[in-house]
């Protein structure tokens, strides 16, 4: 009788936190690395002075995607995380970099996906300019691109 094995691979997403410069919460990024498939990061923040849970803001931003994140910058007061990727532009055949995703930890507001990408980007942009400008990388993704 042939012995048939059996190779099961369990995927355990990792996890790193970094907490803001100003001291308003921290930014996470979980991070499942597949197989076959690439890998996937999701961001989400704890923002404690706004909710008791973490509150989701992007993902998932997949290694073989049409968005891939590269890195989240925090503004240069620490009271924005932005999370900025690489988007592919379809009509144009290149990839752009966005920042798709943010979230303000003075109102307790989120900038999600939603509509125009560069539309969006630029608004995170301009809430950059009035918090101090584009700050330090809180992380940068743990995939390749």
């Amino acid at each position: 009788m042939p012995l048939i094995l059996f190779f099961v691979t369990v995927l355990v997403p990792a996890k790193m936190e970094v907490a803001s410069p100003s001291g308003m919460g921290s930014v996470i990024c979980a991070h499942e690395q597949g197989s076959f498939q690439g890998s996937a990061v999701w961001f989400s923040v704890r923002d404690p002075r706004h909710s008791s849970a973490t509150i989701a803001i992007g993902g998932p931003y997949e290694s073989h995607g049409d968005v891939k994140a590269k890195e989240t910058f925090w503004s240069g007061d620490g009271s924005v995380v932005a999370v900025n990727a690489s988007v592919w532009q379809g009509s144009h055949n290149i990839y752009h970099d966005y920042f798709v995703a943010a979230y303000d930890f003075q109102t307790g507001q989120r900038i999600l996906p939603s509509g125009d990408d560069r539309v969006r980007s630029e608004a995170v942009e301009a809430l950059f300019k009035t918090r101090g400008g584009k700050g330090s990388v809180a992380i940068e993704t743990p995939y390749m691109i």
